[in-house]
């Protein structure tokens, strides 16, 4: 099985939905990657700092979604409160799967707020994880 985290960029809430999920997961029959719906910036360092803390390695350079990409998964996990369910189940081409955890995006200088959101995404992955709702 192959997931997709999706957020706005791809600079933060997917990228630490795929890192956590891949430190986390121990079936190796089920994949995950991460991408955004527009290209982001790069990765504020606030993000890195807050990734090695929580021991998990993001793959750097912001990724966008492309056609090829979609067709290649069986879940869609929106990471985002800011794209829309639609994008992925209106066109019968790409029906998979999707989740929306709808996670709002915030300032990266808010590190409080950056804490709290890799709290947030952790605890949706372990509970994902355990619970085995890619099933």
């Amino acid at each position: 099985m192959n997931i997709l985290f999706v957020c706005k960029y791809n600079r933060f809430r997917s990228q630490i939905a795929e890192a956590f999920f891949n430190k986390l997961n121990k079936d190796k029959d089920v994949t995950a990657r991460s991408a955004g719906i527009f290209k982001g910036l790069p990765i504020d360092p606030i993000v890195f700092t807050y990734a090695e803390k929580y021991g998990i390695k993001l793959n750097g350079e912001p990724k966008t979604i492309s056609v090829n990409l979609i067709r290649n998964q069986d879940l869609i996990i929106i990471i985002a409160d800011d794209v829309p369910k639609s994008l992925f189940t209106e066109n019968i081409k790409f029906k998979r799967i999707t989740i929306v955890w709808k996670i709002t995006d915030i300032e990266e200088s808010d590190q409080e707020g950056v804490g709290l959101i890799f709290n947030s995404i952790q605890e949706r992955v372990k509970d994902f994880i355990e619970n085995k709702k890619y099933l």
